[in-house]
């Protein structure tokens, strides 16, 4: 009974929360509608020469093709310098990870035997340790003092190089949005390993530490470098594996911006939007890129809107459902009618507010409804006025 009351306490809660959701969806929907297509801002810029200066492109946005090249090489604490224009270090740490689920009935098997799994209520945690490169505050866990995450020892971290040229423009690498990073192979020339750490006892086997940070990292395979108190195959809570990708210096490149002179900034196009890329690639195959960005983006984002848009209606009617739970069979089925309704409606609605929205975000078709709907009024009147009978006199 107690159980069933937490329930409906619950949904009810969830009642306002779904109200939230609601608006957050229909402005997810607007808002994304209203973005700005860069691929239809790049297809304006002025094509200029990498090899010489265009003084009537001053100040406008003009796109050049050519061979990025780096002063310099850079490296990492782990990775020997190269020529690249950028280097990401990726790191995961081994954590614990807690889910969390809501069961409905007592029926709902937990192992009590189990240490990792523990019931509160109408409430399973689960608990499992995973690669991963945001490791969870397991203060906040339910069960955290059986689960504890140090903290990540080393850092995800971006280097870049400290200026590049096409030709003859220098383009800002820490204002501009860089080409796809390539995932780096790891050996043994490539990998930068301090083996001062790696201590050896008098029997030549290695010694164990105490402290992460005097353990030597070693290279355990083609992608990662390894570094902790287990291995990579069987690690420890708090053991951390190390990748790299990397933006290739000496490679072709498109790169958009506002020429300042011999330099590349940033073009302000529509609406405020900053436009300053550097593509892999050809000038057309840029574009091709951009335009398949914003299709994706725009379709996962109407794609997310509809999705909350639904999870909102469900948590509106949720408290039907838990009234009903109380009648056997029948809390299950409206579980079901509800789940498909609001399905349904929700891909209506958000359907009308993605079609209203391009509306109210594209001036020429406002205007364009705004005279249909005038002269459909118009019409209407027209039509009732003739329609009366004339008055004798």
């Amino acid at each position: 009974m107690q159980n069933s009351l937490n329930r409906l306490t619950g949904s009810l809660k969830g009642i306002l929360i779904g109200f939230i959701l609601f608006f957050v969806s229909i402005g997810v929907l607007y808002w994304n509608e209203g973005r700005v297509d860069l691929s239809g801002v790049a297809k304006d810029a002025i094509k200029i020469s990498a090899t010489e200066q265009n003084p009537e492109a001053e100040g406008k946005l003009v796109s050049l093709s050519g061979t990025i090249e780096t002063d310099g090489i850079i490296g990492d604490i782990y990775l020997q310098e190269g020529d690249y224009v950028a280097v990401r270090r990726n790191v995961e740490m081994y954590a614990w990870d807690e889910k969390s689920e809501s069961v409905e009935n007592n029926d709902t098997y937990v192992d009590n035997q189990n240490p990792d799994q523990k019931r509160i209520e109408d409430r399973v945690y689960s608990y499992e340790k995973v690669w991963t490169s945001n490791p969870s505050d397991s203060s906040k866990f339910k069960f955290g003092a059986d689960h504890q995450n140090p903290q990540k020892a080393i850092q995800d971290e971006t280097i870049k190089a400290p200026s590049a040229k096409v030709g003859l423009y220098t383009l800002n690498l820490d204002k501009a949005q860089l080409p796809a990073f390539q995932e780096l192979p790891l050996t043994e020339e490539t990998a930068l390993l301090d083996e001062g750490d790696l201590m050896m006892d008098d029997d030549e086997e290695m010694m164990y530490f105490d402290n992460f940070e005097d353990i030597a990292p070693t290279l355990e395979s083609n992608k990662y470098i390894f570094k902790g108190f287990g291995t990579l195959e069987a690690p420890e809570v708090g053991d951390v594996r190390i990748s790299y990708s990397v933006v290739p210096s000496n490679q072709q490149v498109t790169a958009f911006g506002q020429q300042s002179g011999t330099e590349l900034s940033t073009f302000v196009g529509p609406k405020n939007s900053n436009f300053y890329r550097i593509f892999s690639g050809t000038h057309e195959e840029s574009l091709s890129k951009m335009t398949t960005e914003h299709s994706q983006s725009t379709w996962g984002l109407r794609i997310l809107g509809f999705f909350l848009m639904w999870v909102s209606l469900g948590m509106l009617l949720g408290p039907i459902s838990t009234v009903l739970d109380f009648v056997p069979l029948v809390g299950d089925l409206s579980k079901s009618v509800i789940g498909i309704a609001t399905f349904i409606v929700a891909a209506v609605v958000s359907t009308v507010v993605v079609f209203v929205s391009m509306i109210l975000h594209n001036i020429i078709a406002l205007i364009i409804v705004a005279l249909l709907v005038v002269g459909a009024v118009v019409m209407v009147l027209r039509q009732k006025a003739q329609s009366k009978p004339a008055t004798k006199s």
